[in-house]
Order: structure tokens, then sequence, then C-alpha cells
């Protein structure tokens, strides 16, 4: 029997924006996901919209999303509410949230908390995408996990609720010059190739 929630939404999932522009569209994407919960065993849902009102990932936005976000989480709270008042289970409300500044301060921490039960903390990929080094997941990045969590804490969203996302996966470059042991130095590619956590222990293995 299942008993986690349902995580809707991820990296480049399209449509967020368009379903939740009316009123109309949030109650039937509302009623969609509580539809999915409801028939496979699920107790809660999990929203990833990456990223309200942000063009990150090429996806349509606008200007409202914001407030469109937290409309759509009010549904889902009342429904989510309801379950709970009818069998005595707890139901949870989730959301991810990410860790760019703009990101951050984009978000209405004090409405956002009291709607939902938990906030997922995405405390990774804070460098990569670039030819520049870093650690990232943490390490001496200003946006490292503690920053992000005060500074989420400092939006209004209790640090009880926060869930932090922690990356076991790293990321390399390559042609790396030697100096600072090669943090924050100019690579010849970007930190595209991916090592899983069981990657990483036979590199430390081997002494590479």
């Amino acid at each position: 029997h299942i008993t986690g929630v349902l995580s809707v939404g991820g990296w480049g999932a399209e449509g967020f924006s368009d379903a939740t522009a009316t009123a109309q569209g949030r109650e039937k994407l509302a009623q969609s996901m509580l539809e999915l919960m409801d028939q496979h065993g699920f107790r809660g849902i999990d929203l990833d919209w990456e990223y309200p009102g942000s063009s990150m990932g090429g996806l349509k936005h606008r200007e409202n999303d914001w407030d469109n976000y937290l409309s759509l989480m009010e549904l889902l709270r009342v429904e989510l509410d309801a379950r709970e008042a009818a069998t005595g289970k707890d139901y949870i409300l989730s959301v991810a949230l990410g860790a760019n500044k703009s990101l951050i301060n984009a978000v209405d921490g004090t409405r956002l908390s009291s709607l939902v039960d938990q906030v997922n903390l995405m405390t990774y990929d804070f460098t990569g995408f670039d030819r520049t080094t870093g650690h990232h997941a943490d390490g001496d990045n200003p946006l490292g996990a503690a920053y992000v969590v005060q500074a989420y804490a400092d939006r209004g969203i209790p640090k009880n609720k926060m869930q932090l996302g922690a990356a076991f996966y790293g990321r390399a470059w390559r042609q790396v010059p030697s100096s600072n042991n090669g943090l924050g130095q100019r690579a010849a590619t970007t930190g595209n190739k991916v090592y899983t956590q069981g990657q990483i222990q036979e590199l430390l293995a081997s002494g590479s």
C-alpha cells in the first residue's frame, strides 16, 4: 500500500504557467492531481514547479505566476484538509524551492508556509553550468546550503518545515588548472560530467 506523496513537475516540466493562469485552469489542475493521488494511494502532493515567474529552463512564464501558484496551493490545501477530516489520516502538501537569489526573493514565505507542511530546498547545482569550477552543493559557494536555509527563514518560512535536498552526486570539469586545488579556476569544459556516489567512492579508493 502506497503512503508516499505524489510529486508533480520537475526540471523542464512545461505547462504550469498556462494551467494556472485562470481560476478554471487551477481548479482543473488541482483536481487532476488529487484524482491521481487518490487512485494510486498516495497521501499528499509535492509541487515541483521550476520555477514560477522565471524563464530558467526555457519554459513559459508570467509576471503573476507566483500569485497563481499560491492560489493553486490554496485549492490543494482545502482538498487535503477535507480528506484529513474525513479519514483521520494526515495528508501532506509540500513544495520544492530553488536556491537562486532571485527565486528566493520572489517567495512570499509567510503565505506559503501557512499552506504547506514541508518545503524541500534544492541545495545543489549551484555551479557546473559554465567553465568556472566550484562546489556545486555547498562549500565556499555564497549560495551554499546554510545560506539558503537562512535566506528562506528570513522570507518567513519556519526552519522546522524545511527539508534539505543534498546532492550525493558530483560534477567534474576537464583540464582544470591546479591553483587553489582546482577551485574557482577556468576549465576547458563546463561541469557537465556527472559522477554518481558510487563512482566517487571508487575514485577515492583508487587514489584518483
